[in-house]
């Protein structure tokens, strides 16, 4: 007879599928990162597109300066994904770096 403190081992998923289905949903966040590296970059094009080089006004700088940011750190999430994924997927590097993202497409609206 099992006290209610005891957990029935059969109703509970072994850790390593616990970890996998986690894994997975971190795993599904990748095509998000790669989205965000293509359409920031069209936006950064956008922005090189519309300016004159030699008389960008304060607004125009900001846009350049902001869509680069985005494009640098998007593509920095998308190869620490490849390269660094125990480190960044799913963990602390990765909020952070989506929060700096967020906050710079935030601040140049």
């Amino acid at each position: 007879m099992m006290t209610t403190n005891e957990e029935d081992p059969e109703q509970a998923p072994p850790a390593s599928q616990q970890q996998q289905q986690s894994s997975t949903y971190a795993a599904g966040r990748f095509p998000k990162w790669i989205a965000l590296a293509v359409f920031s970059t069209v936006a950064w094009f956008a922005v090189i597109g519309g300016v004159q080089r030699h008389q960008m006004d304060s607004s125009e700088k900001w846009a350049l300066s902001a869509t680069t940011m985005s494009v640098v750190f998007a593509v920095m999430g998308v190869l620490c994904y490849i390269f660094a994924r125990g480190v960044f997927m799913g963990e602390l590097p990765e909020v952070v770096l989506a929060a700096v993202i967020i906050i710079i497409w935030a601040g140049s609206l």
